[in-house]
């Protein structure tokens, strides 16, 4: 997440607080301490979260082709992608070609590789094609 989203919810947090501090106290001292401990609970939680929920995008798609044609869809780590095509071409699959995505988040790249792989059918692919 960029930082300007990170510092955007932090200050939403801390306006939130502000107003429930502001509105759970009773007299204007309470109100004070409440917003103060609220404007504090709320900048923290918030910016807290802003790293909870957010996903590294460190996971790549990638397609091995044989003279234009796709024979398998994969997906790794970004900086595994040299040794995965190393073991592809240990393991006897031919391809002459390698094309990969950008960066994404794992659950993101892996609902990828599935609906490639049902929808093109690479002869490599055996994990979804009988899907």
């Amino acid at each position: 997440m960029k930082i300007e989203n990170r510092i955007l919810w932090t200050l939403i947090g801390i306006g939130a607080g502000h107003l429930i501090g502001r509105a759970l106290g009773e007299t204007e001292e309470e109100k004070q301490e409440l917003s103060r401990k609220g404007r504090w609970i709320g900048g923290i939680g918030s910016f807290g979260l802003t790293f909870a929920f957010d996903k590294p995008k460190d996971t790549v798609n990638y397609t091995l082709k044989h003279n234009g044609k796709r024979v398998y869809d994969g997906i790794t780590k970004e900086y595994r992608i040299d040794t995965r095509i190393s073991e592809h071409k240990a393991s006897g699959k031919i391809f002459n070609e390698v094309v990969f995505d950008n960066p994404k988040p794992i659950t993101d790249a892996k609902q990828l590789e599935v609906y490639r792989i049902k929808r093109f059918k690479p002869k490599y692919n055996i994990q979804h094609n009988s899907l």
